[in-house]
């Protein structure tokens, strides 16, 4: 278990942020690809989704970098289920960052140094100096902390969990789907009862019907063939689907009156 869900029934939470507002900051703040340590690059709000992040300025020259990064990426790793970085390198060169990256084994995504995006950052956030790592919320893109250098070196087991209650912030996990099922044979012109279990979704999508309550349990279709329907179920946190595939049977036709 996450070390980080003790400390969270610990504190109570603000205000939950919705599925459209948890990508809205980092629109704003990092380009729409973002390049990895391969030198791929990554969509961005797939990759941050609405965690809180943390934005890592160093570079491989930088003796205290050096030091600090192992701490942060171990960190990052323990805590990647809500905290992710983004590294924004001060580093001479691409190929300069992408050794550091590979060296520290940065697997999380960062902006590339010696562009734009790198000087749009560093002037926001007033860097004179590197390492700095400084906090941001998923609700509204606001700085939690730019102590976050301190907070991961001096008490890496409780600065998330502290981070959580400064932002407001609420986690909610997935929704989860126990259960869909119906008839699994009918003859055409009779229906059946689709009848679900879930729990935590905002709203529910069944295919091919469309939107549904979100609080539903069940729906009668009468399909004139098969067919396979698809629950969705969707939160702030993500989206789980399960299907049920309802065959339709046809009756043979009767031989006319007289006939073998």
């Amino acid at each position: 278990m996450n070390s980080l869900r003790t400390p969270l029934i610990l504190f109570t939470l603000l205000a939950a942020f919705s599925r459209s507002n948890a990508a809205t900051p980092w629109a704003s703040l990092f380009p729409e690809k973002m390049l990895t340590k391969g030198g791929t690059t990554v969509d961005r709000d797939t990759v941050l989704g609405n965690k809180i992040v943390g934005i890592y300025f160093g570079a491989r020259w930088c003796g205290p970098c050096q030091a600090f990064t192992p701490g942060l990426v171990n960190f990052r790793n323990q805590n990647s289920e809500f905290f992710e970085v983004v590294f924004a390198s001060a580093d001479t060169s691409k190929s300069e960052q992408l050794n550091y990256m590979n060296e520290k084994h940065m697997n999380f995504p960062a902006v590339e140094c010696k562009t734009q995006a790198y000087s749009f950052l560093s002037n926001k956030y007033g860097i004179r100096g590197i390492p700095a790592l400084v906090i941001i919320s998923p609700k509204d893109g606001s700085v939690i902390t730019a102590n976050g250098r301190g907070d991961v070196t001096s008490r890496p087991g409780t600065c998330l969990a502290d981070w959580i209650q400064k932002g407001g912030i609420t986690f909610v996990d997935p929704p989860v789907i126990s259960s869909f099922t119906a008839d699994r044979k009918i003859y055409k012109g009779d229906s059946t009862t689709l009848q679900w279990s879930q729990t935590g979704a905002t709203s529910l999508h069944l295919d091919p019907v469309g939107e549904i309550e979100a609080n539903s349990k069940s729906l009668t279709v009468s399909p004139n063939k098969t067919t396979t329907y698809t629950l969705t179920a969707t939160n702030e946190a993500g989206t789980v689907t399960k299907t049920f595939v309802v065959e339709v049977l046809v009756f043979p036709d009767l031989p006319e009156p007289g006939q073998a």
